[in-house]
């Protein structure tokens, strides 16, 4: 009886811990799902501050693979930590990092919660395979396009 009790509040703890906003004080606004930062380059992250009880942000970690079990590339990449309220910290991408598609950040606040960005992709800065491609497809059907075939009938 006790048991069954204790079974029907699961849903109810469910819901006050989901609405409690425990976050760390920030929705990530970029990047967002298939935005591209380019190693060795400048990449801004940005958010909106959802909690003014959080004012710093710790740190910031580089994440990849499946959702369900995301690991750690990089554990920080804050040079200091950040308040809140700035809205944005400007990052220099690695250069040494690997090409992928399932990179997210970590962000974690001074109320030792996390928020996460959406998945995103970090280049090469070097990989243009997609321009190269197309360039070489739009010459192809230029140089096809323009034959003559001459039919001679007899």
């Amino acid at each position: 009886m006790k048991f069954a009790a204790i079974l029907s509040m699961i849903p109810l703890l469910t819901t006050l811990v989901s609405a409690d906003g425990t976050t760390a004080g920030v929705s990530i606004t970029n990047p967002v799902l298939n935005t591209t930062a380019t190693m060795g380059s400048q990449f801004t992250i940005t958010w909106t501050q959802t909690d003014t009880n959080v004012s710093t942000i710790e740190s910031i970690a580089l994440m990849a693979g499946d959702a369900a079990a995301l690991t750690t590339i990089l554990t920080n990449i804050l040079a200091d930590t950040v308040a809140t309220s700035a809205l944005s910290y400007t990052w220099t991408v690695p250069s040494n990092l690997t090409s992928r598609e399932d990179y997210a950040l970590a962000v974690h606040g001074d109320n030792s919660m996390v928020s996460y960005s959406a998945y995103f992709t970090i280049a090469d800065a070097g990989s243009d395979t997609t321009t190269t491609t197309t360039d070489q497809t739009t010459a192809a059907t230029t140089a096809a396009s323009d034959e003559t075939t001459t039919i001679s009938l007899s």
